[in-house]
């Protein structure tokens, strides 16, 4: 779960840094409506791997929370965009 949240955090990070200073208009259009996204990733990631470590949720209990707050499926993405 570490490596997860370290890999949400640091795409966080370069999407930020790219919405306010990339290069090109169209990768900057896209890092400033991808960031959001990426942001409430991060969140939940970090939500579950505080959870984890206290042991508060066991995966029935993910697998009950609301679909918005669920992971984003390759099917979820391609109805997306």
């Amino acid at each position: 779960m570490s490596a997860q949240f370290d890999a949400h955090k640091e795409a966080v990070s370069l999407f930020r840094k790219y919405s306010k200073d990339g290069g090109s208009d169209q990768l900057k259009d896209f890092a400033e409506k991808t960031l959001p996204i990426l942001e409430r990733r991060l969140s939940m990631v970090e939500d579950r791997r505080l959870s984890s470590v206290a042991g508060k949720e066991t995966p029935k209990e993910l697998a009950e929370q609301p679909l918005d707050h669920r992971p984003i499926g390759r099917r979820d993405r391609m109805q997306q965009g």
